[in-house]
């Protein structure tokens, strides 16, 4: 009895989602004397709009969240997760971090491009020293570039410091891109 009132109710809902922009459509053919295919066109042409601007509304909540979720991770998790994040653009990356990493966390390797990476997953600003580290470490490590990437921002002197050794910054904004990016194509891959 009880699964008989929930498919009643499931095609009453049906009726009611898919009859009322008939009948709507039907009524705008009455009263201006459109045709009627140009109504149900009009008309879900509007619905699917607002279907579209509601998900896209729900999913860039769901991104907030997610980038969020970063301030939660340990330094560890966080270079975890952005060995996942470099994977999915195209790099070959290896988990350095520890103690005696000498300032390298990640290793992430594209081609001929080697790139050392200190991670810094903070909640203040990032200082120069971060820099320095990755600059140095990427000599150390034989690599032809040096990055660092934060779930925060970057001092006025690591942004001097990195700007004069061509060391490539990844501040939270940034990294947030990065992550729309993957989930964007993770979307269109489903």
């Amino acid at each position: 009895m009880a699964r008989k009132k929930k498919s009643e109710e499931a095609l009453g809902i049906l009726t009611l989602i898919f009859g009322a922009p008939v009948l709507f459509a039907n009524w705008i053919h009455d009263k201006t004397g459109i045709p009627q295919v140009v109504t149900y066109v009009l008309l879900g042409s509007i619905l699917f709009g607002g279907l579209w601007l509601l998900l896209s509304r729900r999913n860039k909540r769901f991104r907030a969240i997610r980038l969020a979720n970063i301030d939660s991770m340990t330094g560890t998790e966080f270079e975890g997760y952005l060995k996942k994040l470099l994977t999915s653009r195209g790099y070959n990356v290896n988990i350095i971090g520890g103690s005696g990493d000498l300032g390298v966390d990640l290793i992430a390797s594209r081609g001929t491009e080697r790139v050392a990476i200190q991670v810094k997953r903070y909640t203040g600003a990032v200082s120069r020293r971060a820099i320095s580290d990755a600059v140095a470490g990427m000599q150390h490590y034989a690599c032809n570039r040096a990055m660092v990437i934060t779930s925060s921002h970057f001092t006025p002197g690591a942004l001097m410091l990195a700007r004069s050794t061509n060391c490539t910054l990844i501040d939270r904004d940034l990294l947030a891109r990065w992550i729309l990016e993957l989930q964007s194509a993770n979307a269109r891959a489903m």
